[in-house]
This record gives C-alpha cells, structure tokens and sequence, in this order.
C-alpha cells in the first residue's frame, strides 16, 4: 500500500457504526425491555446460517472448491453469505485466493498479517487496498449462475436479509405470541439480536480469522507463513481456527482434520454428501498428514541443535546430526512413497510395514543425536 492511504468510507462509516451500535443500543434496549427466548433462539439461528455462509460456502466451496455441489445447496449458502455482509461470492474469493497465494507478502496479500494485528482485522476493508479491476483468478465462478445471481443480486438480498427479515420474523413472532409491549417492540427486538448484533458478532469472528488466527496458536504442519491453530477460534467460526492445517493443505474440506477437533463446517459438508446434494469432498490422506508433520518436526529439530552447536565446538556430534537426519529423511521419503503407491500396487503395500519400522529406527537415532544436545529430550510426533 502507498503512503497516500485512500479510504473506503461506506464501509469505514457502517461497519463503525453498527460496532457502537451493537455495543451500546442492544444493552440499552436489553436492560430497559429485555429479549424473549424466542428472539435469542431466530438470533442462533441467523448467526449459524450466515456463519456457515462464509465457511461452507464462501470458503470452502467457492474460494478453494473443496468439493461440488447441487444448486440447492449452492443457493442456500450464497444467500445467506450474502446477508453476511462480507463482498459477493465473486469479490470475496478473488480476495482470498489472492491471499493464499501471496500469504503475508505486504504489497500483494489484500490482508497481510505481517502488517499489523489491526491491519488484517479490519483496516484493511476500510482501505481502499484494491483499486484494480483484475478478476482473472476466479474466472470459474464468473462462469458459475448462482455465484453471477449473487453478485447482481447481492446488495437486495443483503438489505433483506439484514433489515427486512429480522422485522418480519418479528411480526409473526408477536402474531403467534404477541410481545409483551406491542409489535413495533417485537418487530425493533428482533431487528436488534438477528440483525444488528448478529451482523457485527459475525462479521468479528470471520476478521479473527485472518487476525488472530495469523498470531495466536501452534504451527504444527508448517512456520512457511503466519498461519496458526487456535482451538478456541474453531468455536466461533464454525471449524475455521484450525488455521496452519488450512494453509498447509487448502484443497481439504475439512479444516479440523482430527475426529475430535470442532469443525461443524465439514460435519455439513459431510453430511450433505450422504444426502446427495455435495460431492467430490477432496481430503488428504492420513499419510501425507504425517508426513508433513513429521517433516516439520525433523527441520526444526534439525535446525534448533544446529543453533546450540554454534557456540560449540563439536564436530563429530555435528556430522552424527546431520548424518542420522539424511538417514531419517530418506526413510521418511521412501515410507511416504510406498504409502502412495500402496493404494495399487500390492509389492508397495507389503514394503509399508518394513519401511515403516525402518524409518521408525532411523527416527530414534536422528532423536538420540538432537537429545545429546539439548538438556530436555525432544519427542517425536506419532507416526500414525
């Protein structure tokens, strides 16, 4: 970005506005008249809908085309991502592609963490970061009707969805059971939890993503960019906090790859596999996981006595080191190649269980050499 910052002062102006909004006009109406159950309960649902509009949809169907889907549930998920208030479809993978290919790279990444925490949350939207007309990497969804719907479409569905609906879920709340003080109150209460807080909640919690999720967490697969998982993100973005595994292997559906790591996205996912309507769910193979991880693990364990022995004079430990880590490399990449070849070639899956046991031997020995030097042994992750 230039020095001459231009500003984007629609979104400057509303996206400031609802935030004190929401921070003062909500509690205000909720100490004064309070919320009925049924308020908080449309609230969850708005919030789950057009949460899941931006990381079923917009993430991980459209941006990275983790798997295919039927019209329907295209439709779905980019209605509501729409009433999430976050670009088009269109606008919004072109961003995100961008950001994956130029991850944290200052002049081309359009939310680069590497420029500050409050950058890549929300300064980046009020700056006008990207003047340019170029659309060129999403000329497959230029090619998609639903995605060119939303895109034409996308400033009336959003009014609706945000403004309208709310009120009129509101009105038929208040004509089942009527409010306490009157229709305008159900109309106004339903506007404020579904529309307003809701709008903003969900606007927060995606912008973690590409904030916090980009500081605070472990970097179990990969240190290549800033990306890290953060369990306690995964919570409020649907399954998104699992940030370094998305950045190490993007084309998987899933972002929480363990079964017991929260990540309702790719439940969703899953489940409308089973129904018909998604299909082609693209997922790494347990292998190349822990392939990855392991050799992850082995670089910085590499690197990190490497660092300890520069202040040292000891050559023949530095060759073991280096020595049994070319050893351990090579079996990890021959026990890998065999797991690739296992699924058709039988010779491949009889070699897996040696080479297996191999690279578990030369695994100790590089592990023996690096806890020779360190005062705290280091462990290996599970091979798996």
């Amino acid at each position: 970005m230039t020095e001459d910052k231009k500003y984007n002062w629609l979104n400057t102006i509303s996206l400031s506005l609802t935030f004190i909004l929401a921070c003062t006009l909500v509690p205000w109406y909720g100490i004064k008249y309070g919320f009925t159950g049924f308020e908080w309960a449309v609230f969850g649902f708005f919030m789950v809908f057009t949460g899941t509009g931006i990381t079923v949809g917009y993430h991980r169907l459209w941006s990275h085309k983790t798997y295919e889907a039927n019209a329907v549930f295209q439709s779905w998920f980019a209605f509501w991502g729409a009433v999430a208030a976050q670009n088009s479809i269109i606008s919004w993978s072109r961003d995100h592609r961008d950001h994956h290919k130029y991850v944290d790279n200052n002049e081309k990444d359009p939310y680069s963490a590497k420029k500050g925490f409050w950058f890549s949350h929300i300064l980046w939207i009020f700056q006008d970061t990207r003047t340019d007309k170029d659309y060129g990497n999403v000329k497959d969804l230029q090619a998609n009707k639903i995605c060119t719907f939303q895109e034409k479409y996308y400033m009336p569905m959003l009014i609706f969805g945000n403004f309208v609906l709310p009120a009129l879920i509101g009105y038929i709340g208040h004509t089942i059971n009527p409010h306490a003080n009157g229709l305008a109150h159900s109309m106004i209460a339903m506007f404020l939890v579904a529309g307003l807080l809701r709008f903003v909640l969900n606007h927060h919690f995606t912008f973690f993503i590409n904030s916090l999720a980009h500081i605070w967490g472990a970097q179990p697969y990969a240190k290549k960019d800033t990306s890290r998982d953060n369990f306690f993100l995964a919570l409020v973005t649907y399954g998104e906090g699992y940030h370094n595994f998305h950045h190490t292997f993007q084309s998987d559906y899933r972002n929480g790859v363990r079964a017991w790591q929260f990540d309702p996205s790719k439940w969703i996912i899953w489940t409308a596999s089973k129904l018909g309507m998604t299909w082609k769910l693209k997922r790494m193979q347990k292998w190349q996981i822990n392939h990855k991880k392991q050799e992850f693990w082995g670089v910085q364990s590499l690197e990190g006595a490497l660092e300890q022995l520069k202040t040292k004079d000891m050559p023949e430990l530095k060759a073991k080191l280096e020595k049994t880590y070319e050893e351990w490399k090579t079996a990890l990449e021959a026990w890998s190649a065999a797991r690739r070849k296992s699924k058709t070639c039988q010779d491949a899956k009889m070699q897996v269980k040696d080479l297996q046991n191999a690279l578990l031997t030369k695994r100790d020995e590089f592990c023996e050499a690096v806890n020779s030097i360190f005062a705290n042994p280091h462990s290996a992750p599970a091979l798996g």
